[in-house]
């Protein structure tokens, strides 16, 4: 028995490793946004000025300004829809780049090295791990942050967005049919194993990610902010490795499902803002900025001589 505990403990830290880095990466990127905020506002506005220059959203935002109920609605689902096109088709071009000889052969021995290096007392933990991206799991986090925005800006149009993970659950499912990239052998898949893209990995993107989003809109504070951003990535990345540590999904299967995940997070997140003037309400959603930029100014001066 001495020797077995060690044993279990080494065969597995080889795994654990790599999942201690992402983890390191993802703690350090968020601490220096945390301390760096006007580096990155400034990112986010050059950024949010390019995608407003655009063709697209410059008729959107004149047909927005002048009927701005009709015109938002229509907006929001041509762009969801559109949206929703190009996903199928990007998703698929890289699930069958996916099955390409040079990937699949980087693919399988990643693979093996996550099967190779698990053992039974950490099976548990990995399941519970990846069961945040389960369907009732996404489903329910949805249905939970529609409400709580709806009920605080007291306009039932984000109810609407609890659409968002059923439909990240039909287009997940679509694609694997088109694709149908072959799974993981069941001999080594402790539970189902995932085709392309992982759907887990998307919808803790998308579910979390939008809590996130609209969570800090409605308290904006930078720190806050930063911190709900990075238990996001912490979740995709706990999922993803949860996933493959699992044997469920080969590497190319959730780095698709991250992919998947951020692009229709995007979508919503601009349905969200062509849809924003409809909700008539003094609390209005904002943008999270450094504490300096939201200070109020100064009262007065002093005219001492």
């Amino acid at each position: 028995m001495p020797t077995t505990v060690p044993t279990a403990v080494a065969t597995v830290l080889p795994s654990f490793a790599v999942a201690a880095v992402g983890v390191a990466a993802v703690l350090l990127a968020g601490g220096w946004a945390a301390r760096h905020p006007e580096q990155v506002t400034a990112l986010a506005d050059r950024w949010r000025a390019r995608l407003g220059a655009t063709p697209v959203l410059r008729w959107t935002r004149a047909r927005t300004a002048a009927h701005p109920r009709w015109h938002a609605v229509a907006t929001a689902a041509a762009l969801l829809a559109a949206g929703a096109l190009v996903t199928v088709l990007v998703i698929w071009a890289l699930g069958k780049l996916a099955m390409t000889g040079w990937v699949v052969g980087l693919d399988r021995p990643l693979y093996d090295f996550f099967v190779e290096h698990r053992a039974d007392w950490a099976t548990g933990p990995m399941i519970a791990f990846t069961a945040i991206g389960g369907f009732p799991q996404s489903i329910a986090v949805g249905a939970v942050v529609a409400v709580a925005v709806a009920v605080s800006v007291r306009h039932p149009l984000p109810l609407l967005l609890a659409a968002a993970v059923p439909a990240e659950i039909r287009l997940q499912q679509l694609l694997g049919g088109l694709v149908a990239a072959p799974r993981p052998p069941e001999e080594t898949s402790i539970g189902p194993a995932g085709a392309f893209p992982s759907g887990g990995s998307a919808r803790v993107l998308l579910a979390y990610g939008m809590a996130a989003y609209f969570l800090t809109r409605l308290l904006p504070a930078w720190r806050p902010a930063v911190a709900a951003w990075t238990v996001v990535a912490l979740l995709a990345l706990a999922e993803g490795y949860s996933r493959m540590y699992l044997g469920r999904h080969w590497m190319a299967d959730v780095l698709g499902g991250w992919f998947f995940g951020i692009w229709l997070l995007a979508l919503v997140i601009l349905a969200a803002v062509v849809l924003a003037p409809l909700v008539a309400t003094e609390r209005q959603w904002q943008v999270p900025r450094p504490e300096s930029e939201n200070a109020p100014p100064a009262s007065g001066t002093n005219s001492q001589a």
